[in-house]
């Protein structure tokens, strides 16, 4: 077993001890995801090309996004969907569920780039020692981007409290700038908050089963009013086919 393999078992170990696990992704003794730091600078310049969200329920202009889907089949290999619509069941989301909305997809060289495959694959890797899947994974790739302004919050999860509908989630911050705020925390099937953690370094990610946890992100706020605020962050969610 190699050092990815060994990391892969011990993060689903403690994902399915507690339900969640918070890591730092380019921790240099990780053999995790080694491409980091050779890609993951053009990988965190893409947020800058963002789109903006124009269907929130709130009818804020805080959210900019971009959204493709991604299968793994067992053999490893992505199939790279065509773009779709984003759906979700007013169930998971009260605010922008039931309908149908439509977001411009990744850059292709994001996509398709050798950091965002390994992402995926090593993700799955550890998902798949929880729960086996038939076909493989269904992934829902996001790019999000939280802009506040100086007379209003942003709103990571403006949904609140929530569970996306899937079997496991991944949230990984790319980066954040000039804003206070952010905490992530997770509950348990009984409401319960069972861990928060204001996630402030790059590539610092949680892993969460979504069938036995909720989870949400408290708003964030603008610190130098003169400066750009935001904050950046890849949202994976796993689905068995």
């Amino acid at each position: 077993m190699d050092e990815k393999e060994r990391e892969c078992v011990g993060i689903a170990k403690r994902l399915k001890e507690k339900f969640y696990h918070f890591a730092q992704l380019n921790n240099v003794n990780s053999g995790l995801f080694t491409t980091i730091n050779e890609e993951g600078q053009q990988f965190r310049d893409s947020w800058n090309n963002l789109h903006l969200d124009n269907h929130m329920g709130d009818g804020g202009k805080y959210r900019y996004r971009r959204y493709s889907v991604v299968k793994i089949r067992e053999d490893k290999q992505l199939e790279y969907l065509p773009p779709e619509p984003h759906f979700q069941k007013k169930t998971y989301n009260g605010l922008n569920g039931d309908i149908y909305r439509e977001y411009s997809p990744f850059e292709e060289r994001i996509l398709r780039g050798v950091l965002f495959r390994d992402i995926i694959i090593s993700s799955a890797t550890i998902f798949s020692q929880l729960k086996k899947p038939k076909n493989g994974w269904r992934v829902e790739c996001h790019q999000f981007r939280i802009i506040p302004s100086e007379n209003e919050a942003g709103f990571p999860t403006p949904e609140g409290k929530h569970r996306d509908g899937v079997d496991f989630v991944l949230v990984t911050l790319i980066n954040r700038l000039n804003m206070d705020g952010g905490k992530t925390t997770i509950y348990d099937s009984n409401d319960k908050e069972i861990a928060s953690r204001v996630m402030s370094n790059e590539w610092e990610s949680v892993f969460i089963n979504d069938i036995k946890t909720m989870h949400e992100v408290s708003p964030i706020y603008k610190r130098d009013f003169f400066e750009g605020s935001y904050r950046d962050t890849l949202v994976l969610t796993f689905q068995c086919f």
